[in-house]
């Protein structure tokens, strides 16, 4: 039944009042997730999470080692649920997504037992079979107030609108986030929101991380001969980190400390360089750089980068620069990653730093705490892209941002993180 006031402005009710019915009470943990959904005259479920993603239900308290449901999450589910499959009395009940979200259930002898579809902001369309509250995309929708639980607020899939304001603030340079209320931007068939927080870029992020996108300053100089100190250097992304993983990075995020100790042996041994390079973040990098879009913008800047610091170049050497940059996924596999679980040490005017990619004659990439504790693929993944630009070009940011932004920067703490924001910014606009 549809709820008799469609969205309270409030980002988290305790409860909701239901046409013909009681409603409901809700319970929130200190991390804002919603951890008590009680049906008044009805049932009362326990939500038990890892990260952002549920993973056990219990129903009128239901014993700790018997929980009602239990949910199996694909690691590489990307920005739909990611969820593979339901445990719920012994039986097993298979999810099956397309790029937005769960369209079909199984068993496990392959019976289908639920058809969903939706319109494009998550309206519904059509429903055959049993119940599914995982209707549009990885939010829940509550049968109380047919509203979607969107971790960090709630949604109306008739309005295509959340129920209060995005509580992150609007980009100054991209009027669209200043809307804090459509969902992905008013185009929800490329863009998804899983934590209800989305306005930093034309990608959405997932619950309680905020990309700060500023870049601690280079601090190797320019190699001998090489160019200037804004060609050449060390380039150090920061990331301003608040929260939990999505299902995307939980796998990975859990095994990263397993991987760190192995790492170095494995390079010594002749194995695989980067043994991160399968996993979302580098994958969806990769996948970026293939969108014909991103592709030639990425070109034209480091064509443009090069013509800045060395003058005009002959078609011979612009063919060349061009294909620096046609190389970047095969520096992403083959570069030396290593993952360090402690904070970067290098100094980062005060914020935490978790990739670094180090240029000269045997260039590395450092992955430190944090870096798979990140929520949302494509918001990682173009952090990894802009490491790869570095890589492949040997190009460093004020070189890259004097390119995108036609304006100057100095050579100092300040004016390295600056162009680093503003190059990767641009970076985002055409990369996603």
């Amino acid at each position: 039944m549809r709820a008799s006031i469609r969205c309270r402005r409030a980002s988290l009710p305790t409860a909701s009042a239901v046409s013909g019915s009681s409603g409901a009470t809700y319970g929130y943990d200190g991390n804002g997730l919603r951890v008590v959904q009680s049906l008044q005259g009805g049932a009362a479920t326990v939500s038990i999470y890892s990260g952002s993603s549920v993973i056990a239900e219990y129903d009128n308290g239901a014993a700790p080692t018997a929980p009602s449901r239990e949910y199996i999450y694909n690691s590489a589910g990307g920005a739909t649920t990611g969820l593979l499959a339901m445990i719920s009395g012994g039986s097993t009940t298979y999810y099956h997504q397309d790029h937005e979200s769960v369209r079909l259930t199984t068993d496990a002898s392959g019976n289908v037992l639920t058809q969903v579809g939706t319109f494009p902001f998550g309206e519904p369309w059509y429903s055959a079979g049993q119940s599914n509250k995982w209707v549009f995309t990885s939010y829940q929708r509550d049968a109380e107030t047919g509203l979607d639980y969107a971790l960090a607020r709630y949604y109306d899939s008739r309005t295509g609108t959340f129920c209060s304001a995005d509580p992150l603030a609007g980009d100054p340079s991209d009027p669209q986030s200043w809307n804090r209320y459509p969902y992905g931007r008013n185009d929800p068939i490329n863009v998804t929101d899983p934590s209800g927080k989305s306005w930093w870029s034309s990608l959405l992020i997932d619950v309680g991380v905020v990309v700060a996108a500023y870049f601690a300053p280079e601090a190797m100089a320019a190699l001998a001969g090489g160019g200037s100190g804004a060609a050449f250097g060390t380039t150090t992304m920061t990331i301003l980190e608040t929260g939990y993983s999505s299902s995307a990075f939980y796998a990975w995020g859990a095994n990263s400390a397993v991987l760190a100790g192995t790492i170095s042996a494995g390079i010594q041994a002749g194995k695989d360089p980067n043994p991160f390079k399968n996993s979302p973040p580098f994958e969806g990098a990769k996948n970026l750089f293939k969108k014909p879009d991103c592709n030639h913008w990425l070109t034209n800047l480091t064509q443009a980068a090069y013509t800045n610091e060395f003058g005009p170049m002959t078609p011979e050497i612009s063919q060349q620069v061009g294909g620096l940059v046609q190389n970047i996924p095969s520096v992403l596999d083959n570069t030396p990653t290593t993952y360090a679980p402690i904070t970067n040490p290098s100094p980062s005017e005060g914020f935490v730093t978790n990739a670094q990619a180090n240029l000269g004659s045997h260039p590395t990439m450092t992955l430190f705490k944090g870096f798979f504790d990140q929520a949302f693929l494509g918001q990682q993944s173009q952090i990894v892209l802009h490491e790869g630009v570095h890589l492949a070009t040997n190009m460093g940011d004020r070189a890259l941002a004097r390119a995108a932004m036609r304006r100057t920067y100095p050579d100092t703490p300040r004016g390295n993180a600056q162009a680093s924001s503003d190059w990767h910014r641009q970076l985002q606009k055409h990369c996603h």
